[in-house]
């Protein structure tokens, strides 16, 4: 919810200010001036608008994309998760035991510790060492059947994917849109919104309204390249649903 209402204070302000600078331009440069700008002014501002329309779109959809990557992470790794557990039943006593014991634990931590310093692009120190438990556990294991060794294989390749899968998340909380084109991404839409006032028609409020229109557009497209660069923080975030389902799954097993 605070995304959403930075959203609109964003977008709000954005108006506010350009329709500000507009009135100002408009009180220091007479219509006639601003009228013999029109025809080299609208030749360069629609080459200018074109190649900022260009990049914006790029980065929306690597932005998009990057989502959608952590978005896959998450599932992934819940069923990961969840095959460890259903292969797991396949142990005898006391090895399943702490197999589900290990991997509910880690799923617990994931949700209430890792999901929230994922908001900061770090992992959990305590989520870390769920992992490195579990991979202590794997190790104790001595398959007795061929049954047994054919589950053990199986469990190491999925808990190689799932050790995998986390640090892919990891990274995909950590991955920033990088400075200089973040520079470039507010720079444009300053300079585009600035262009417009080296036109003029005679109703400045007809003029206002369309230019802030255009800064609503801009600073909203900018705003959403905000929120999704960190899929795991703010009103567009990945849910952790699968690894809540997971968790759930696990706890029903282990009461068995």
């Amino acid at each position: 919810m605070q995304t959403l209402l930075l959203g609109m204070l964003v977008v709000g302000v954005s108006m506010l200010l350009t329709h500000v600078g507009l009135r100002l331009v408009r009180h220091k440069v007479p219509l006639s001036v601003l009228e013999t700008h029109h025809e080299v002014a609208g030749f360069i501002i629609g080459v200018l608008g074109a190649i900022y329309a260009v990049l914006l779109a790029f980065v929306v959809v690597v932005m998009w994309d990057q989502y959608g990557d952590a978005k896959e992470y998450v599932e992934r790794e819940a069923n990961q998760v969840n095959n460890l557990s259903r292969m797991a039943e396949g142990f005898p006593d006391p090895m399943r035991q702490r197999v589900m014991d290990g991997l509910r634990n880690y799923a617990q931590l994931v949700l209430d510790e890792e999901w929230a310093t994922m908001a900061h692009g770090k992992a959990g120190q305590r989520t870390q060492e769920a992992v490195n438990t579990l991979w202590e556990i794997y190790r104790e294991i001595d398959p007795q059947t061929n049954r047994e060794s054919a589950l053990y294989d199986q469990s190491l390749d999925s808990l190689k994917d799932m050790s995998n899968s986390r640090r892919l998340r990891i990274q995909a909380s950590a991955d920033d849109l990088p400075t200089i084109v973040q520079v470039m991404l507010w720079g444009g839409g300053l300079i585009t919104i600035a262009f417009t006032y080296f036109f003029g028609v005679k109703s400045v409020r007809s003029q206002a309204l369309m230019t802030a229109a255009l800064a609503a557009i801009v600073a909203f497209i900018l705003f959403l390249i905000i929120a999704l660069d960190n899929p795991f923080r703010g009103y567009v975030r990945v849910s952790p649903e699968p690894m809540q389902q997971t968790l759930e799954t696990i706890k029903a097993a282990s009461s068995k």
